[in-house]
C-alpha cells in the first residue's frame, strides 16, 4: 500500500486488489481507496469513499464493491452507512444504510441478484436494484457471529470462521 493502514479491508477483483478504509498512523478512521494492479505491479489512488469506515464488510458484485457497516468515527459505534463504489466510472454512491450496527458480520456476494450480510444464526439480504434489505434467517447450527467468510462457487458452499469455530453452509440449491 502506498500509505501505512491499520483495519481497512481488501479484496481481490479481476487481476487487481481494492484496499478501502481503516487507520492511518494515528486513530484518525478514512475513507481512502486503493487499487493495486498486478499486471503493473503499482497502487493508484482511487475516488475516496463518502464516508469514513474501517473494519467494515466488502464484497463486489457486477464490476461494483460493496461497503457497509464498520466503525465510521473515532469511538467504538459502529455505522450503518452503505456505499457502493462503481469499478468503471470511479465513483463511489451513498445507498440506504444496513439496519444493524452490529460489529461482527461477513459480506458475500453469493447470487448474482444479492449481497449476503451474515451476522450469527441471521443476517440480510441487499438487493442493489431496490438498493433494500430484507433480514433472513440462516440455520446454520451455530451462534456464533460471523466475521471471516469466503464463498466457493464450486462447491456452492461459504465458509465462515471466527475465534473459536469454523462453520459452512450449503448454497448450492
Amino acid at each position: 500500500l502506498p500509505a501505512v493502514r491499520k483495519s481497512s479491508v481488501s479484496i481481490t477483483v479481476g487481476d487487481g486488489i481494492y484496499n478501502t478504509g481503516g487507520t492511518g498512523d494515528g486513530y484518525t478512521i478514512l475513507k481512502t481507496t486503493y487499487y493495486y494492479d498486478s499486471n503493473l505491479n503499482s497502487w493508484t489512488t482511487k475516488a475516496a469513499m463518502p464516508g469514513n469506515k474501517k473494519e467494515h464488510a466488502f464484497t463486489s458484485f457486477d464490476n461494483k464493491l460493496f461497503v457497509t457497516g464498520g466503525q465510521e468515527a473515532s469511538s467504538s459505534s459502529y455505522g450503518y452507512k452503505t456505499f457502493i463504489y462503481d469499478i468503471l466510472t470511479d465513483t463511489w454512491t451513498q445507498k440506504s444504510d444496513f439496519p444493524s450496527n452490529i460489529s461482527e458480520y461477513a459480506a458475500l456476494t453469493i447470487d448474482s441478484d444479492r449481497i449476503h450480510m451474515f451476522i450469527t444464526n441471521y443476517g440480510y439480504n441487499y438487493i442493489p436494484s431496490t438498493d433494500t434489505w430484507t433480514q433472513v434467517n440462516y440455520n446454520s447450527g451455530t451462534g456464533n457471529r460471523r466475521s471471516r467468510a469466503v464463498f466457493s462457487p464450486k462447491t456452492g458452499k461459504a465458509y465462515f470462521a471466527n475465534s473459536s469455530n469454523m462453520v459452512s453452509m450449503d448454497f448450492s440449491n
